[in-house]
C-alpha cells in the first residue's frame, strides 16, 4: 500500500468516526427535546400536539443528497430548524428563535421562562457548539469550505529513518512550510478556494527519537508531503538547530 492510500485511508477513519459522533448527538438531542416536551405538555395539555410537531420537524420533507448528509454543517441546520419549531410550539405562551446560535424567546405571558427551559437552552447552545469543533475537526468550518486545521498524519519508522507524511488536499502548495527544529517539526500553510479569505493551518510534531537535523528533507507532491527524518543515537547540539525543510 502506498503512501496515498495509507493517509487516505487515515482521513477516511476519522470521518467516519465523526459521522458516528454527530449521529449519536442528533439522536440524544431528538430524544431530550421529545422528553421535555412532553414534561413540559402534560401541565398545559398540549404534550400530543408539541410532541407531534417535533416528530415532523424530526423528519425531512425532501431528500438530501449525500454531500449534504455527510455536511456537519446541514445538521447543524436541520437541528436549529427543530430545535427552533419545537420551542416555538412548546414553550407555553412564547415563540423562540435561533440568532448566532443562541435560543431568543420572546413573546412569555405571566413570569416568563422556567428553570427547565433555561436548562433546556443552555444545552441547545452547547451542543452547537459542539457540532462547530467537531466540523472544524472534520474538515469544514462554518460557512462549509474545507480547512486544514487538523491535517491526515501518517508517522512511521522505516530502517534508519523516521518518516511523516501529511494529507494537505486544500492547501496552497507555494504556501506550505516545513522546518524542523529539534525533533519538533512545524508544518504551516494557507487554504486555498476559501471565500472569507486567507485562513492558515499550524501543525506541530515530536518525533519519536533523536534525529540528524542537517540530514532530513521534505518532499510535496500531488497534496502529500513527505518529510524523512535520519535516525540518531542521540541529539548533537548541531541537531538542536532550525532547519528548514521545504
Amino acid at each position: 500500500m502506498n503512501e496515498i492510500d495509507q493517509v487516505g485511508r487515515l482521513r477516511s477513519k476519522g470521518m467516519v468516526v465523526v459521522d458516528r459522533i454527530l449521529l449519536i448527538l442528533v439522536l440524544i438531542l431528538q430524544v431530550t427535546l421529545l422528553v421535555f416536551l412532553r414534561a413540559g405538555g402534560s401541565s398545559h395539555g398540549d404534550s400530543q400536539r408539541d410532541a407531534g410537531a417535533l416528530r415532523e420537524s424530526a423528519l425531512p420533507d425532501a431528500v438530501v443528497s449525500d454531500k449534504e448528509a455527510n455536511d456537519p454543517h446541514h445538521m447543524r441546520a436541520e437541528l436549529e430548524s427543530m430545535v427552533q419549531v419545537a420551542f416555538s410550539d412548546g414553550v407555553p405562551g412564547g415563540r423562540g428563535r435561533i440568532e448566532n446560535g443562541d435560543m431568543i424567546l420572546s413573546g412569555f405571558r405571566g413570569r416568563g421562562p422556567s428553570d427547565a427551559h433555561v436548562r433546556m437552552m443552555e444545552m441547545v447552545k452547547s451542543m452547537f457548539a459542539e457540532f462547530d469543533q467537531m466540523a472544524a475537526i472534520a474538515g469544514f468550518g462554518r460557512s462549509g469550505d474545507p480547512l486544514v486545521l487538523s491535517p491526515a498524519v501518517d508517522m512511521r519508522e522505516a530502517g534508519s529513518n523516521y518518516i511523516v507524511v501529511l494529507s494537505l488536499p486544500y492547501v496552497e502548495q507555494s504556501s506550505v512550510s516545513a522546518v524542523l527544529h529539534g525533533r519538533l517539526l512545524i508544518v504551516s500553510g494557507e487554504l486555498v478556494g476559501n471565500m472569507h479569505g486567507a485562513r492558515r493551518f499550524d501543525k506541530r510534531m515530536q518525533l519519536p527519537g533523536p534525529v540528524t537535523v542537517g540530514g532530513s528533507s521534505a518532499t510535496l507532491t500531488n497534496g502529500i508531503l513527505r518529510v524523512i527524518a535520519p535516525k540518531a543515537v542521540a541529539m548533537l547540539d548541531s541537531d538542536k538547530s532550525e532547519r528548514i525543510l521545504y
